[in-house]
């Protein structure tokens, strides 16, 4: 007598299917994740080159690269300088130049009127492998009225201001702070000038004589340090030394010391504009360089030589630790 057929499957071979595609599931995962990252590594890497191709565009059009943070006078604004990042002067050349029409240049970045494109998102500065939205500063115009919250407006590519040494300041390495031509070296803050974009810089590329192929221009800083503002924001006030749109050299990668938000306030630790370089991608992050090309820094490279890719004109080959 014939068995009868079944048409079911049994508890034990459900179970036993369920487990297979469970341990599918978990191979197949780390894969797609891994392509996934790789492919937002290839993005922020374009993006940092079309930067970078937007100042060269920038210097062809007005000979000289963007400053840092431009210090021209906002003729309508009691003749305050504009403090905007540099960003704001790739506009046009990011095909972004709608964005940059909404900016009256007659006024600052903090006057009610450029409110609108302080809090538009440009994705296009933004590493893909990021957090979106992060903390940072979402309103207030001086450091005492700053006020945290989450928004997704931040930039995460910045301008490599210059080396910094350690306290006390030795070496071809200084910063200018509190005072102009005032050479001072603090555990934190300070603007280096040392770099290709900085406070009020208007470098020629005839300048940068260690060679472009072998100078940072822009470095990616993705990872949440919690203290940043708009894209759109070089500084907050005249005679300011905090910098939102350029880092020192100080720190090795992704190592700098980093605010941290605790409750609905971001405690500063201090860090200031040596919060530094790094990312969210694995063992490194993107520099543009001078000669506009690209390249993925690893993490454990020498400080030293870090400081000797920020600086412009030192004539360094290996700068020591």
């Amino acid at each position: 007598m014939p068995k009868p057929l079944r048409n079911a499957f049994t508890l034990v071979e459900l179970l036993v299917v369920i487990a297979i595609i469970g341990i599918l599931v978990a191979l197949l995962l780390p894969a797609v994740q891994a392509a996934r990252e790789s492919a937002r590594r290839t993005q922020c890497m374009n993006q940092v080159k079309q930067i970078v191709l937007a100042t060269h565009n920038f210097a062809d059009a007005r000979r000289h690269l963007p400053p840092g943070i431009d210090t021209r006078i906002a003729p309508l604004d009691s003749n305050r300088p504009l403090l905007t990042s540099y960003l704001v002067a790739i506009l046009p050349y990011q095909e972004l130049a709608a964005l940059r029409e909404l900016f009256n240049f007659d006024y600052t970045w903090t006057h009610p009127i450029n409110q609108r494109p302080l809090e538009t998102p440009v994705f296009e500065f933004r590493c893909p492998s990021a957090s979106d939205p992060e903390w940072m500063f979402v309103g207030g115009t001086t450091g005492s009225s700053a006020t945290p919250g989450q928004s997704n407006v931040s930039a995460h590519y910045f301008a490599v201001l210059g080396a910094k040494t350690v306290c006390p300041s030795a070496g071809p390495y200084t910063v200018t702070v509190r005072a102009e031509n005032d050479d001072h070296c603090e555990t934190f803050g300070g603007l280096a000038t040392n770099g290709v974009m900085y406070i009020g810089s208007a470098t020629r590329f005839k300048e940068i004589t260690d060679g472009t192929s072998k100078t940072f221009l822009v470095g990616e800083s993705s990872y949440e340090s919690n203290g940043r503002r708009s894209w759109l924001v070089g500084t907050i006030r005249p005679g300011d030394v905090w910098s939102y749109s350029g880092y020192n050299m100080f720190h090795p990668l992704s190592s700098a010391p980093r605010g941290e938000v605790v409750g609905n306030t971001i405690v500063d630790i201090g860090a200031g504009n040596d919060i530094g370089f790094g990312s969210l991608h694995a063992n490194g992050a993107h520099f543009g360089m001078c000669d506009g090309s690209v390249k993925f820094i690893a993490d454990d490279i020498a400080l030293g030589l870090l400081k000797s890719y920020s600086s412009r004109a030192v004539g360094e080959i290996d700068a020591d630790n």
